[in-house]
C-alpha cells in the first residue's frame, strides 16, 4: 500500500490514535484492570467495597493452576499450537498479575504461538486479543511477524458484507480488531498506518448503513440452527468492535436490538430435559440448544459478552448455563473459558424458566408454548422478513411443532448435499430418471415445509443454473443477500411482514403477510394467522387470493409417521397410488380427524374450511437404510427410493410427481442430526377448484399418544364470520374471526366469559417474562 501524504490523512492519524490508548484495548480496557484485579483477589481497590474483593478468586486460582500444569512440559510449550481459549486465558492472567513468577512461562507460550501461521489458529481473533493484552511483554519479533500476517490477509468491511456469510465476515473483523488494537503509538510503519486508516474508514461507513440494515432484516433468530453460533458470535463481536471505533456506533446503537439474541434457545429448550436440540429447519445438520456447540472458535464468549454489555436476562441466563456446563460438566480444558466470565462480569438477573410466556415475538420467528402438564408443546413459526443466507430455505410461514419432547410437524429433507455424492459412493436422484438430480432442490423447496403452495402451470423458474423442478412454491433466491440499503421497504429479498402479534392469558396470536414470498403474477394476496389457545390447540387461518382461477392453493403438512383417519388405518380410504399399506397416496373424503404419533406424543389435525377442498395423504414407507462404509458405518437414515412416496417433488394429483431420494455410501462429514428425525410423508389440503379466493381453517391439537378420544370442535362459517368452538378436557374457547380476507377477531373463554381477548390488528409488545427471585 502506498504511503499518502495529505492534511486529511494527518488529521485522521491524529484523531484515530485516540481510539486506542493504553493496552489492553479489546474486550477490556486499561481502566478496567484495577477493578478486575480487585475481583480476582489480587489487589484490593482502594475505596471499593471490600465485600467484592476476591469474588472471582476461585476461578482465577483455577486458571493459574491449569497453567502450572501446562507449563511443566518444557521449553517447547506452544510449538505445536494452543488449545481454544488458552491464549486468551494466559493473556488474561498476565493482565491481572504480570508480576507472578509463572508469567514468564505464559508469555513464552504466547510468543511461540503468535509466531505461527494464522492458518493453524482455531480462531485468529483470539490471537489478536492476546497480542493486545500482552503487547508490551511480547518480543518485538513476535509482534512484527504477527502484524505481517495481518497485512497479508487484510480485508475491509464493505456494504455487501454480513454475518450471514460468517467465514468471510470474520476475516474482515480480524483486520478491524487488529487496527483497533494496534495504533500508531505502537507501530510507526507508514504502511500499517495507511492500512489502519483505510480499515477504520471502511468500518465506519459499514456500521453507519449496512450493518443496521442487516440487524433489522435478520431479527433475533438464526437463518439455520447450524449457523446460529457463528452468526451470533459475529454479531456481538462486530458490535463490540464498532463500540471501540465509536461508542455511538456500538452497544448504545445496537444493544437494544440484539439484547434478546439468546432467547430462541431458552424458548425452545425450556426446562424439559428430554429436549436436546433446536427445531431442524433450513440447512440444519446440527441443531444445538446452546451458542456453544463446542469449546472453540470463541463461541463461549457470545452469551457472556452480550450479558455484560446489555444486562439482558436472557443473555445472562444462557451465560450462566454455559459457565455451569464448563465448571461441572466440562474437562479442565473447557474450564479455561472461565477467563470470559472473569473479564466480562454481569450482574443481570436470570429469567424464571418456570414462567415462560405463552407467545413470544423474536422478530424473525414467533414461538408459542403450552404448559408442562400438556407436554410443554412448542410451536415455531418462521416469520423471517427477508431471505438472507445461502441455503436458506423457501419456507416463509413454515410451522414446526413439538410436544412431550417429540417432533410432530417436521421439515422433509436432509442436509446431505456434499455427502451423497459419487466421490463418497453416494447418489441423488429423482424417481427412476436416468440423469442426475440435486436433492437440494427438494430440500430447499416450499413443498418440503409446512407452508402454502400455489400450483400455477404457467410458472417455471431456474435456480443455480438448473431448471427448478419443485412446483408451486415460493420464489427461489440464489446466494447470500448482498444489499443492505438504508431503506428496506421494496427490497427484493423480502418474504414476509408481521402484521399483528399479541398474547393474553391462555392465548397467543400472530398474523403474517406472506404475499412477497411468492410470484406476484400468481398470488395477489396471502395472509396466515395463528391462534393458540388452551395450551395445546393451534388454529391456522390462511386467506388466499390467487391472480387467476387456474391457480390452485394447497397447504402441505410434513409429518414424522403414517397417520390414521381418526383411529382407522389409511387402508379404509381410496388409494390413488401405491400397493402397500405403509406407502402410497390416499384420497381422504370429508372432514375427518387425522392423527399421528411420535414417541409419547400425538397430533390431531382437522381441516374445517374449505369444506369442498381435496385432502390427500402421501408418503411411506420411510424405511431405515444403514450406512455401510466410512466413519459413519452403522448409522441409519431414511433416504427413500425411486418408487417410494416420502418426498414427492410436487403435489400428488398434478401430473405424475417423482420422489426425491438419495443414498449415502461412505460419508465423511455428516451432521449429527442428519437422518435422525423421522419423516414419513405429508398431508395435502387443496383449496376450492377454479376459485380465486379461499379461506383455509385448520385446527391442530397436541395430546398424549395413549389418548385416543377425538377432540371436540364445532365449526360454522357464513359470508361474514367463521366460528370455532373448542372444548378440551373441560376447558372451552370460542374463536370468532372474519370470513373474508381481513385478519383479527375475538377469543373468549368459558372460564372468563366477560373477558374476551380481541385479536390485535397490529404488533403489540411482548408479554413480560419474569426474572427469578
Amino acid at each position: 500500500m502506498r504511503y499518502r501524504h495529505s492534511l486529511g490523512w494527518l488529521a485522521f492519524a491524529l484523531s484515530s490514535s485516540a481510539i486506542a490508548q493504553d493496552h489492553p484495548r479489546l474486550l477490556i480496557q486499561a481502566d478496567d484492570v484495577p477493578r478486575l484485579r480487585h475481583e480476582c483477589g489480587v489487589e484490593q481497590l482502594e475505596g471499593r467495597d471490600a465485600g467484592g474483593f476476591g469474588a472471582g478468586a476461585e476461578a482465577f486460582r483455577a486458571l493459574r493452576a491449569y497453567f502450572t500444569t501446562r507449563l511443566s512440559i518444557g521449553d517447547d510449550i506452544g510449538e505445536i499450537g494452543a488449545l481454544p481459549g488458552e491464549l486468551a486465558a494466559a493473556a488474561f492472567l498476565h493482565v491481572i498479575e504480570p508480576a507472578d513468577s509463572a508469567d514468564i512461562g505464559r508469555i513464552r507460550l504466547l510468543n511461540n504461538v503468535l509466531r505461527q501461521s494464522l492458518l493453524l489458529a482455531d480462531d485468529p481473533l483470539e490471537h489478536v486479543i492476546a497480542l493486545d493484552w500482552c503487547w508490551d511483554a511480547l518480543e518485538p519479533e513476535t509482534r512484527q511477524l504477527f502484524l505481517d500476517q495481518i497485512r497479508e490477509r487484510a480485508a475491509y468491511l464493505a456494504a455487501s458484507d454480513s454475518p450471514a456469510d460468517p467465514q468471510a465476515f470474520r476475516t474482515k473483523l480480524l483486520t478491524l480488531a487488529a487496527v483497533l488494537a494496534i495504533d500508531d503509538n505502537d507501530v510507526a510503519s507508514p504502511s500499517w498506518l495507511v492500512m489502519r486508516r483505510e480499515a477504520l474508514e471502511a468500518a465506519r461507513k459499514y456500521f453507519e448503513v449496512a450493518f443496521p440494515a442487516y440487524i433489522e432484516m435478520r431479527g433475533l433468530v438464526p437463518g439455520s440452527p447450524s449457523a446460529a453460533a457463528d452468526e451470533e458470535l459475529c454479531i456481538v463481536l462486530a458490535i463490540e468492535l464498532a463500540d471501540r471505533l465509536d461508542p455511538e456506533l456500538g452497544w448504545k446503537k445496537f444493544g437494544p436490538h440484539v439484547a434478546r439474541l439468546m432467547e430462541h434457545y431458552l424458548l425452545v429448550g425450556g426446562v424439559d430435559a428430554s429436549v436436546t436440540r433446536q427445531f431442524l429447519h433450513d440447512d440444519a445438520g446440527e441443531a444445538p440448544l446452546t451458542p456453544v456447540p463446542a469449546w472453540r472458535r470463541m463461541w463461549p464468549l457470545t452469551a457472556q459478552l452480550l450479558a455484560a454489555r446489555t444486562r439482558a436476562p436472557s443473555a445472562a441466563t444462557m451465560a450462566f448455563r454455559v459457565n455451569s456446563l464448563a465448571v461441572r460438566g466440562g474437562s479442565e480444558v473447557d474450564r479455561l473459558w472461565r477467563w470470559a466470565r472473569l473479564a466480562l462480569p454481569s450482574d443481570a438477573p436470570l429469567l424464571d424458566m418456570s414462567r415462560i410466556p405463552a407467545a413470544r415475538n423474536l422478530d424473525g420467528a414467533i414461538v408459542f408454548r403450552g404448559a408442562a402438564e400438556y407436554g410443554s408443546p412448542v410451536i415455531w413459526v418462521d416469520s423471517a422478513s427477508f431471505h438472507l443466507r445461502r441455503r436458506q430455505h423457501f419456507d416463509a410461514g413454515n410451522t414446526l411443532l413439538r410436544a412431550f419432547g417429540a417432533d410432530l410437524l417436521v421439515d422433509a429433507g436432509d442436509n446431505i448435499r456434499d455427502e451423497a455424492v459419487a466421490d463418497k459412493r453416494g447418489e441423488q436422484h429423482l424417481g427412476d430418471r436416468d440423469r442426475g438430480f440435486e436433492f437440494e432442490q427438494f430440500y430447499n423447496a416450499t413443498i418440503a415445509h409446512n407452508c402454502m403452495l400455489f400450483q400455477d402451470p404457467a410458472r417455471a423458474y431456474h435456480w443455480e443454473d438448473h431448471v427448478y423442478e419443485p412446483m408451486g412454491g415460493q420464489r427461489p433466491h440464489e446466494g447470500p443477500c448482498e444489499e443492505f440499503p438504508r431503506t428496506l421497504e421494496d427490497h427484493d429479498r423480502r418474504v414476509a411482514r408481521l402484521l399483528a402479534f399479541g398474547a393474553g392469558p391462555d392465548v397467543g396470536y400472530a398474523a403474517l403477510d406472506l404475499k412477497s414470498a411468492y410470484d406476484d403474477r400468481t398470488v395477489e394476496s396471502y395472509t396466515r394467522e395463528y391462534v393458540y389457545v388452551l395450551d395445546r390447540a393451534l388454529i391456522i387461518i390462511d386467506r388466499t387470493l390467487a391472480s387467476k382461477p387456474r391457480v390452485t392453493p394447497a397447504i402441505v403438512w410434513n409429518i414424522p409417521t403414517q397417520p390414521t383417519i381418526g383411529l382407522a388405518h389409511l387402508a379404509t380410504a381410496e388409494r390413488l397410488a401405491g400397493n402397500a399399506d405403509d406407502a402410497g397416496v390416499w384420497d381422504i373424503g370429508g372432514s375427518h380427524w387425522l392423527r399421528w404419533t411420535n414417541a409419547a406424543a400425538s397430533l390431531w389435525l382437522k381441516r374445517l374450511a374449505p369444506a369442498e377442498g381435496r385432502i390427500t395423504v402421501v408418503g411411506g414407507p420411510a424405511r431405515e437404510i444403514e450406512i455401510q462404509q466410512g466413519p459413519f458405518a452403522g448409522r441409519k437414515y431414511r433416504g427413500g427410493g425411486p418408487d417410494t412416496f416420502e418426498r414427492l417433488i410436487s403435489l400428488s394429483r398434478f401430473g405424475s410427481p417423482r420422489n426425491a431420494w438419495y443414498r449415502l455410501g461412505g460419508p465423511t462429514v455428516l451432521g449429527s442430526e442428519v437422518g435422525r428425525q423421522k419423516q414419513w410423508g405429508r398431508i395435502e389440503i387443496e383449496g376450492s377448484d377454479r376459485v380465486r379466493r379461499n379461506v383455509f381453517v385448520t385446527v391442530l391439537i397436541t395430546d398424549r399418544a395413549a389418548v385416543t378420544r377425538e377432540p371436540e370442535v364445532a365449526f360454522e362459517m357464513d359470508d361474514d364470520q367463521l366460528t370455532i368452538n373448542l372444548d378440551l378436557d373441560g376447558r372451552a374457547a370460542l374463536i370468532r374471526a372474519p370470513a373474508d380476507l381481513r385478519i383479527g377477531g375475538v377469543v373468549s373463554f368459558a372460564a372468563r366469559p366477560t373477558e374476551p381477548f380481541r385479536l390485535p390488528e397490529r404488533v403489540m409488545p411482548n408479554p413480560a417474562w419474569p426474572t427469578a427471585k
